[in-house]
């Protein structure tokens, strides 16, 4: 149960959400630095990210399952 919650989970993100690398001063997309951290567990460094709405009807499902919480 515990895998199917994950996975709706990151679906409905996906499916509600653009996640884009982030745009610099300069105008240029920011690389991430694809390093690892962590010791018995390895997990990816700190990146920046762009999460945008894909839609304004994303925007208004995102509003309305807020507010049932």
């Amino acid at each position: 149960m515990a895998t199917d919650s994950i996975w709706i989970a990151v679906v409905s993100i996906l499916a509600m959400f653009d996640i884009t690398k982030e745009i610099g001063g300069d105008g240029r997309p920011i690389e991430p630095s694809y390093k690892y951290e962590g010791g018995a567990l390895f997990s990816p460094a700190p990146f920046r990210c762009s999460i945008t709405p894909r839609s304004q009807d994303a925007i208004s499902v995102i509003q309305a399952t807020s507010n049932d919480v």
